[in-house]
């Protein structure tokens, strides 16, 4: 956790218009936070099937039932090209695609503490 809120840190002040980009996507921003928490589930999901893991059933359906709510490419495409919009006005935006990378970082931090977390409190259940 101390990791990733360095790297939130750090980002803050390679980005200080942060909040003005984020009501930017005002419009949107429930579709990317849905983008975003497919995508994740997705990564637990791929991890599930690797491991054997119990909640496998489980996020499956909540794929499936988040993928078939949210048309993936359109949010993509929204949000790229509000973001080139966004940077042809002069706002002082990073990289997209080194956002990406930090954003695919922190997505895959989060998930493996969620996991760890997961995990202990399956064996604490097992063994009581």
């Amino acid at each position: 956790i101390q990791n990733l809120q360095k790297q939130m840190d750090d980002l803050q002040k390679q980005f200080p218009s942060w909040e003005e980009v984020k009501g930017q996507f005002s419009d949107s921003w429930s579709s990317l936070e849905d983008a975003v928490s497919l995508d994740n589930i997705q990564k637990q999901l791929d991890e599930a099937k690797k491991t054997g893991n119990s909640t496998l059933q489980e996020l499956q359906k909540q794929y499936d039932s988040l993928s078939a709510s949210i048309d993936l490419g359109s949010i993509q495409d929204q949000a790229t090209s509000t973001w080139e919009d966004l940077q042809s006005k002069g706002v002082p935006l990073p990289n997209l695609t080194s956002v990406e990378g930090w954003v695919n970082n922190a997505a895959d931090t989060i998930g493996d503490a969620a996991g760890n977390a997961a995990d202990a409190v399956g064996s604490a259940v097992n063994s009581a």
